[in-house]
């Protein structure tokens, strides 16, 4: 039984000295900070998904090479993801969306927290809204 005791002798500390560390590795989240989780990364991931691609062929030398040339953003496509991936879309057109999720992307890029970044900056811009003053008429 020698054997087995140094085993465990060892092994408790290993594992306690391990779960010590998980709990001190895991971060602290701000409250407001699971709202716009992965946000900027599932706007970027969609934002290259939806990019209309043309395919053209390149004669090298004694070849043809397809190279794939990007020629616009598909707006629908864009916005459709982003509802796939779980996010909300602002009550825009689709091609306003891309243009505001462009600019927005740009934005947070580089930040230290560019979900949050993001995700304030959509918010901000969705807020255009028409308002109709009857006093007006």
């Amino acid at each position: 039984m020698p054997i087995l005791e140094t085993a465990m002798t060892k092994t408790i500390p290993f594992l306690l000295g391990l779960s010590l560390i998980t709990a001190c590795a895991t971060t602290h989240k701000e409250p407001g900070a699971a709202e716009f989780e992965g946000y900027f990364t599932d706007a970027a991931n969609c934002y290259q998904t939806s990019i209309h691609r043309e395919q053209v062929k390149v004669q090298t030398g004694k070849t043809m090479t397809v190279v794939d040339i990007p020629i616009s953003h598909n707006a629908g496509a864009f916005s459709n993801c982003m509802i796939r991936a779980g996010h909300t879309t602002p009550k825009v057109s689709p091609q306003e969306y891309l243009e505001m999720s462009s600019r927005c992307l740009n934005e947070a890029r580089g930040t230290a927290n560019p979900d949050e970044v993001y995700g304030l900056c959509i918010r901000a811009g969705a807020l255009g809204v028409e308002i109709i003053d009857e006093k007006t008429e």
